[in-house]
């Protein structure tokens, strides 16, 4: 059986490298889904949040100095969280307009 949480872990490290920030990302034990270290001190944890949780499709945990703890219910949600947290510049923004009058 595929491990569920491998296209997450594959989705967080190729964030972390879009994003220039220099970290590893680990597969979790069986609660957790991913270990994101990055810098000195810097460990944020990614657990599958139990069905009971719902609609929260995950836990985000730091460790260290600004130790909290943090919910997402969306895979969009969680890269932002995870974004800012390792303070990462988000690039340039995509934006749609119409055509203008020529």
């Amino acid at each position: 059986m595929p491990d569920r949480a491998e296209p997450l872990i594959e989705l967080l490290g190729a964030s972390l490298s879009i994003w220039g920030v220099s970290g590893v990302v680990e597969p979790g034990d069986s609660e957790l889904t991913a270990i994101i270290r990055a810098g000195a001190d810097m460990v944020i944890m990614i657990e599958r949040a139990p069905p009971s949780d719902r609609p929260i499709r995950w836990w985000i945990r730091w460790s260290g100095a600004t130790a909290r703890t943090r919910p997402s219910n969306s895979v969009i949600g969680l890269l932002r969280t995870v974004r800012q947290s390792l303070q990462a510049n988000s690039g340039a923004k995509l934006r749609i307009a119409r055509p203008s009058a020529t």
